[in-house]
C-alpha cells in the first residue's frame, strides 16, 4: 500500500495534476497520494523488519554494516545508470527542476556510491526520490548497533527502546521510526497470537481515524507521523480483517517488488508519461479522459519494469551478504 502512496503523489499530484488539477487534487485521493506519510510507513517497517531478522539471527555488526550498504547501492547504481542513459540520449521530455545538472559518469559513480548515502544534495540527484536512502542507511545502521543493547533489558524489555524512541521523536523523528519499528516487532513477538474481539474492533477504528487524520490534514509535524504510522502498523498487525485485507495476493506482489518500483518510477514518469503527455497534446487529446489513460498506462508500466527488475533486487540480497561475510573474514584474518 505504501508504494502505491508514493507512486500515486509522484504521478498523480507531482505530475498529471498540472493537467487535471479539480481531479487530482481531490480530497478523496488525499490519503491514497500522500506519499510523505508512506515514506514515514517504511522507515517504521524498515526498523520493524531489520529488528525482526536481527533479533532472530544475530549477525556481526560489521557484516551488517557493509551487507546493507550493498543491498541498497546496488540497485540504486543500476537504476541511476539507465537514468544516466536516458539524459544524454535525450528520452527525459520533462524534468521539472530536476537534473539540471550535466550528466557525466563521474558524477553519476559518486552519487551511487557516496551522495545518495552521506551527502545528497537535490540539486545534483539522479534520481529525486532517493532523499530518503540517507535516512534509511543512518536508521539502519542506528537500529544495528542498539539491538544489542536493547536485548539485554531483560526485566523491563520495552523501557528503554522506548525512551530512546521518545526522545529522538523531536529531534530526528526519522530515525525514532526505526526505534518504533524495534517496539512492534518486540511487541508481535510476544503477542502476535492474542485474539481479542474488542482489539480487533479498537485497531479497525483506529486504522480509519489515522487514514481520516492523514487525508485531512496535510500539514501534519514529522513526529506525529512517525506515531501514527506505527499505530497503524499495529492496527493492521492485531485486526483479523486488516490483516487479511493486506495479506491479498495483489499487495503481497506489489510488496515484492516494491523496492524496484520505488527506483522505477521517476524514471517512467519523466519519459513514458511525459511521451503520452506531448502525443496526447499533438492530437488535441488533452482532458480528464486522456489524463486517466496516461495514469493507468504509466502505473502499468511502473509495475512491469519493477517486476522485470525483481531478479537484481534479489540479486543484490545475495551479492551484499557475501560481500558482508566476506569483509568480516578478512577482518579475522588479520
Amino acid at each position: 500500500m505504501a508504494s502505491i502512496m508514493v507512486l500515486m503523489q509522484h504521478l498523480a499530484t507531482d505530475f498529471l495534476a498540472s493537467l487535471q488539477s479539480e481531479q487530482y487534487d481531490s480530497k478523496f485521493l488525499a490519503f491514497i497520494t500522500n506519499g510523505h506519510f508512506a515514506i514515514v510507513i517504511f522507515f517504521v517497517l524498515s526498523g520493524y523488519a531489520l529488528s525482526l531478522t536481527q533479533i532472530r539471527h544475530k549477525q556481526n555488526l560489521l557484516y551488517l554494516y557493509v551487507a546493507r550498504y550493498f543491498r541498497l547501492m546496488l540497485p540504486i547504481l543500476f537504476t541511476c545508470t539507465i537514468t544516466y542513459i536516458f539524459l544524454i540520449s535525450g528520452l527525459f521530455l520533462i524534468t521539472g527542476n530536476a537534473y539540471q545538472f550535466p550528466p557525466s559518469v563521474p558524477s553519476l559513480l559518486k552519487f551511487s556510491l557516496f551522495d545518495v548515502f552521506f551527502d545528497y544534495q537535490n540539486s545534483l540527484s539522479y534520481s529525486p526520490q532517493l532523499w530518503t536512502i540517507t535516512t534509511e542507511i543512518i536508521g539502519s545502521y542506528v537500529i544495528y548497533a542498539l539491538i544489542p543493547l536493547f536485548g539485554k533489558q531483560f526485566i523491563f524489555p520495552f523501557l528503554l527502546p522506548l525512551v530512546v524512541a521518545v526522545s529522538l521523536l523531536f529531534i530526528k523523528p526519522f530515525i525514532a521510526c526505526f526505534i518504533f519499528g524495534y517496539l512492534i516487532a518486540q511487541l508481535n513477538l510476544r503477542y502476535l497470537d492474542l485474539r481479542n474481539k474488542y482489539i480487533s474492533a479498537a485497531c479497525l477504528l483506529a486504522f480509519a481515524l489515522i487514514v481520516g487524520i492523514v487525508s485531512s490534514n496535510e500539514t501534519l509535524e514529522d513526529w506525529f507521523k512517525c506515531l501514527l504510522a506505527s499505530a497503524l502498523i499495529i492496527s493492521v498487525s492485531y485486526s483479523p480483517v486488516l490483516r487479511k485485507v493486506f495479506t491479498n495476493s495483489i499487495l503481497l506482489f506489489i510488496g515484492k517488488i516494491s523496492f524496484p518500483l520505488y527506483l522505477i518510477q521517476f524514471l517512467v514518469i519523466c519519459s513514458f508519461s511525459s511521451y503520452l503527455n506531448t502525443q496526447f497534446k499533438a492530437f488535441n487529446f488533452v482532458n480528464l479522459t486522456s489524463t486517466n489513460i496516461n495514469l493507468g498506462l504509466t502505473i502499468a508500466a511502473c509495475i512491469l519494469f519493477a517486476y522485470l527488475l525483481t531478479p537484481l533486487d534479489i540479486y543484490s540480497i545475495q551479492i551484499s551478504k557475501k560481500i558482508g561475510a566476506l569483509n568480516f573474514k578478512r577482518l579475522i584474518g588479520r
